[in-house]
């Protein structure tokens, strides 16, 4: 900081993702810095070659919260010994680097099928969820009212935990999957070979014959485009998550039209669900109308991932309570760090989360992170996060600020895992500076090449080196742009 004239933005970065520091595996020892799922205290992970601990934030009476506090006080102590002129440098702070709930199989377990398992089930957050109802409804009976219970006291209460397909239950608000807290997401991808890249598929959803939702092909799908390279293009995939609290019960018929040029539709496939109480057998229900004319798609290739075809989806009231639980306790724990911050020197510095998005992945479940309520208010705490992909040149980020209250935010991770020539790189930033970005970070290994081949890089660095996601041409790209 002090020799260099720039503006300079702090990340304090304490997130799960391993450094090989010997503190972490005797930290990790204790369960009580650990998440817990369903199935017990959470074990240390990996995300590609990076080892993950999934430290536990349910509470900050934990050695793992303390030593974050001595690092940071520690660094605060010296910052503030600096002159003034280089504190004045710093023009921005963000905290602990990305803060979310965990997912069993950290590296593929993120999306919308599969098992529902995640975190937080320590004694900690049960007695914190059941105080969280107690001051949301005040008496038992505002809540088994809610949801239709007779439970004799908040006591009783237990955070869903349970896919009641699979497993024994005794009440329907043990239930929990992608779909519990009411809204069943919709999505695969699609490409029209005959229009190329000229713009996206836009996929019309039709239940019962009555068309529900009209949404574009232009969110990200890195898997598809590793299948299937000849495409050109990541930015393929749709979604739309489907309201179903106000259904009747019964099943459903959801047809999947993609538009194509001169107002022609072609047939993407069809998928049937029941909607229902355990237990109960889903009647058929009438369809409302005729669907339009469809021919079957020769130049479309796609797919419809979810839901699968006669999929059951239950609605659990106590699922959203659940979330909205979580989500507090993501802000919770920013909140506690941001005052620490706010006691120091740099109290008056804008502080920044920096949150993962998980919102811009079609075939992510956000609910699995629970970050939603720290995306879009954190209390004082400035917006800062992490993009890659197309939320970095596309409409899925813009999009989703448009419909939020932030007039400013900072990127703390940004790829767009892609090659871009110095005019396209240059036209993105100017977007995101016209939409209000204060700052983007991204990661430069600059060390000398002998010293990155020696050490463990990160796959997703700007690195002459790195021929991942075109992080090497984006390298030269990015010399040029700062070498103006």
């Amino acid at each position: 900081m002090q020799e260099t004239n720039r503006p300079v933005i702090l990340h304090l970065f304490s997130t799960h993702f391993g450094t090989g520091a010997p503190i972490e595996e005797a930290l990790s020892k204790d369960p009580a810095n650990l998440a817990v799922s369903p199935l017990g205290t959470m074990p240390k992970d990996r995300y590609y070659s990076t080892d993950v601990y999934p430290w536990t934030f349910a509470s900050i009476d934990t050695d793992i919260t303390r030593y974050r506090q001595m690092a940071i006080g520690r660094f605060l102590d010296a910052v503030c010994q600096l002159p003034p002129a280089d504190r004045r440098k710093i023009r921005a702070v963000t905290l602990l680097g990305e803060l979310h709930h965990f997912h069993a199989d950290f590296e593929r377990g993120m999306g919308i099928s599969g098992p529902y398992v995640v975190s937080d089930y320590s004694k900690a957050s049960v007695a914190g969820f059941r105080a969280f109802l107690a001051r949301r409804f005040g008496d038992i009976g505002s809540l088994n009212k809610r949801l239709g219970e007779k439970f004799a006291s908040f006591e009783e209460v237990e955070p869903p935990d349970k896919d009641i397909r699979r497993q024994h239950f005794r009440r329907l608000t043990e239930h929990i999957d992608s779909s519990a807290h009411g809204m069943l997401p919709l999505a695969g991808w699609a490409f029209d070979h005959a229009a190329g890249q000229s713009g996206p598929v836009w996929i019309r959803i039709y239940r019962n014959g009555s068309l529900i939702a009209r949404v574009p092909a232009r969110y990200g799908r890195q898997d598809v485009l590793s299948a299937r390279p000849a495409i050109g293009t990541a930015d393929v995939g749709w979604r739309y998550d489907m309201d179903f609290t106000g259904l009747a019960h019964g099943q459903y018929r959801l047809d999947f039209l993609a538009e194509q040029p001169g107002g022609k539709l072609a047939k993407l496939g069809s998928r049937r669900i029941d909607i229902v109480a355990p237990g109960e057998t889903a009647p058929a229900t009438a369809p409302s109308a005729e669907l339009p004319e469809a021919a079957d798609a020769a130049s479309i290739e796609g797919s419809i991932d979810n839901p699968q075809d006669l999929a059951t989806v239950y609605f659990n009231p106590l699922a959203p309570l659940w979330h909205e639980f979580r989500n507090a306790q993501v802000v919770s724990y920013l909140a506690h760090f941001e005052r620490l911050l706010r006691a120091s020197c740099l109290g008056d510095v804008a502080l920044y989360t920096h949150q993962i998005a998980p919102f811009v992945s079609p075939g992510w479940d956000a609910t699995k992170f629970a970050v939603d309520a720290s995306l879009r208010d954190a209390g004082s705490l400035r917006l800062g996060i992490s993009l890659y992909g197309e939320p970095t040149y596309g409409h899925s980020f813009f999009d989703w600020l448009g419909s939020t209250a932030h007039r400013s935010y900072g990127v703390t991770e940004f790829h767009p895992l892609k090659s871009m020539s110095t005019i396209e790189f240059d036209a993105m930033l100017e977007q995101h500076r016209q939409q209000g970005a204060t700052f983007v970070s991204f990661f430069i290994d600059a060390r000398p090449k002998a010293v990155r081949e020696a050490s463990r890089s990160n796959i997703f660095s700007f690195d002459p080196d790195n021929p991942q996601f075109g992080s090497d041409k984006l390298y030269l790209t990015v010399r040029s742009v700062l070498n103006r």
